[in-house]
């Protein structure tokens, strides 16, 4: 015949019964608590500033949804960029803003740039673009890239340092 296991209080005690008793419950309980609430802390601690690459990315939908707005309306289209606000403008959209410690480099032609350190990147009704190269790079040298082909007009973002 099968025997059932007997609990750890049942063979210090010297009798047997089936389950636990409420002093196993609790301490296993109190580990749980334990184990969680150091878990918690532990996140609750965690850096939540974006990274470079979650900003590139929230810039290169940005740069799409112009793109393709000027392949529809058959117009061209200006995404601005301000250097010094470290900001990205698009005609109705919500601005793209660097976080506090990022910083911001472009590399476009001369023409596309005015004297108060803001860019113009233009997107032609045939799918091309002025073109530029954007780096945005963080406190901790995490960087991310985009190029926008001249020709194509794609916004690609480019592998940076590890993120």
């Amino acid at each position: 015949m099968f025997r059932r296991p007997k609990s750890l209080t049942s063979i210090l005690r010297g009798t047997e019964s089936d389950g636990f008793t409420l002093l196993e419950v609790l301490v296993t309980l109190t580990i749980l608590a334990m184990v969680l609430s150091g878990f918690a802390m532990n996140m609750a601690r965690r850096d939540n500033v974006p990274t470079p690459m979650d900003k590139a990315k929230e810039v290169q939908a940005m740069l799409y949804f112009a793109r393709s707005k000027a392949i529809t309306s058959g117009r061209r289209t200006t995404v601005t960029i301000d250097i010094d606000a470290k900001q990205f403008f698009y005609e109705g959209k919500i601005p793209v803003a660097l976080e506090e410690g990022h910083r911001l480099n472009v590399i476009a032609g001369q023409e596309l740039i005015s004297a108060d350190r803001k860019v113009s990147l233009e997107f032609l009704p045939d799918g091309g673009s002025s073109g530029a190269d954007i780096e945005i790079t963080d406190q901790r040298e995490r960087n991310a890239k985009i190029r926008i082909n001249w020709l194509t007009g794609l916004p690609a973002l480019v592998a940076g340092d590890a993120q």
